[in-house]
This record gives C-alpha cells, sequence and structure tokens, in this order.
C-alpha cells in the first residue's frame, strides 16, 4: 500500500491551523455580508422619503429622509470594525476547537500511558502576527472609509 502524499500529510498536521484560518474567513464573510445587507436591503429608499444605511448592529452611514439628511458616524464604523474582527477570531478559534476535540482519541493503549493533555490557547507566532496585521489593515480601512464617506454625497440639493 502506497504511502500519503506529501500535502496529504502537510494537511493532516496542520489540520487545526488550516481550520482557524478557514473558520476566520468564513467568520469574517458572515460578519461583512451583515453589515452590507441592510444598505442592499435600503438601496434607493432616499429617493421616497426613507432612509438608506449601512451597518450592523450600529448604523455609520444614513442617507435620506424628508430633509435628506446625510449623517456618518466613525465610532459606530470603529465599532463595526471592531465586530467584524471578533466574530471572525471567534469562529475560527470555535472551528480550531472542535478540529482538536473531534480528532482527539478517546482511548489510549496501556503501553503508551495516557495522552497527552491538549493546550487550548496554543497558537503559533505566524497566526498571531497575521491576527495584528489584520487589525492594523482594518484600522487603515477604518480611516479612508472615514475619510471617504464623510465627504459623501458632496452637494445636496440645487448648485
Amino acid at each position: 500500500m502506497p504511502g500519503r502524499s506529501t500535502i496529504l500529510k502537510y494537511l493532516a498536521e496542520r489540520r487545526e491551523a488550516i481550520g482557524f484560518w478557514v473558520g476566520a474567513a468564513l467568520g469574517f464573510a458572515a460578519a461583512i455580508v451583515a453589515n452590507v445587507v441592510p444598505y442592499i436591503q435600503t438601496y434607493g429608499a432616499y429617493g421616497f422619503d426613507g432612509v438608506e444605511i449601512i451597518g450592523f448592529p450600529f448604523v455609520f452611514r444614513s442617507f435620506g429622509g424628508f430633509s435628506a439628511a446625510y449623517k456618518f458616524s466613525h465610532l459606530a464604523l470603529s465599532a463595526d470594525i471592531a465586530f467584524v474582527l471578533t466574530v471572525s477570531v471567534s469562529v475560527g478559534f470555535l472551528t480550531k476547537r472542535s478540529i482538536s476535540f473531534l480528532s482527539r482519541r478517546r482511548g489510549f493503549a496501556w503501553c503508551a500511558g495516557p495522552p497527552q493533555p491538549h493546550t487550548p490557547w496554543q497558537f503559533t507566532l505566524r497566526q498571531l502576527l497575521l491576527v495584528v496585521m489584520l487589525a492594523a489593515l482594518a484600522c487603515a480601512v477604518d480611516k479612508y472609509l472615514a475619510a471617504v464617506m464623510n465627504h459623501w454625497p458632496p452637494l445636496i440639493g440645487p448648485h
């Protein structure tokens, strides 16, 4: 019987780390979709005296209403970005934890002794640095979006 290929060995040895990043990516995508869905549902509502909003759980941009008011909250945008990062890391951690729980052997060989205890909060330095880089990127995106959305729409009403 031939042995496993090197890619399968690599994936088997790093299944918890891969599970963390796949879960983090899925959590990130879900949180971004949750932020965009209110905008999709209210797109163009300002044309009918409605309010167009963006953000979940905090609305950081609203435009419309009877007087066509524009409101932008940098604090709510920062809180939404923190929410997205928290959801992403939490889902990644839960995925890593569930993979390690499912892959743990229930029994042990008496000659080998009991299995080694699992360390739940063990992250590699690479994962920690990537999370810090994602947080720095989120801060940069926050500043850029705040600068762009604070001046949007440029002029309202007749010129």
